[in-house]
């Protein structure tokens, strides 16, 4: 899961409590957010732990949910910046990085069409609690 969390501000935190998990240990609020920069540490608590969560009657589904859509980015992500460097690669006239590219493009979007599909067994997405994107 780590690398489908890529915002500066929250991958320490995914981190840390991935490796809190598989040594049996329980972070708690102030401890994670330590592991932010100040300036965002506000932020940060106010989407994290704030408690807008606590009234789910099924966290686990958010959860989930909240990955799953981690994940379909990631791979949008990759999806369009492969799309740019295959572009790149035919302004260049090196057709085969070109085709080589497209190829894994292709599989990226095979990836994200059954990912896609896999959706509908998913709750919808709640409100996520995603800090406001400063870039």
């Amino acid at each position: 899961m780590r690398d489908y969390v890529t915002d500066p501000r929250l991958a320490p935190i995914v981190g840390a409590v991935i490796d809190a998990a598989f040594s049996g240990d329980s972070p708690g609020e102030g401890e994670l957010l330590e592991l932010v920069e100040v300036a965002a540490q506000r932020q940060v608590h106010d989407a994290l732990f704030a408690g807008r969560y606590r009234d789910e009657e099924n966290p686990q589904e958010v959860l989930d949910r909240c990955l799953f859509d981690c994940r379909l980015e990631s791979l949008e992500l990759r999806r369009n910046e492969l799309a740019v460097r295959v572009s790149q690669a035919i302004e260049r006239g090196e057709q085969p990085l070109a085709l080589a590219l497209s190829r894994e493009r292709s599989e990226l979007n095979q990836q994200l069409a059954a990912l896609k599909r896999l959706s509908t067994d998913l709750p919808p997405s709640a409100t996520h609690a995603q800090p406001a994107r400063t870039h």
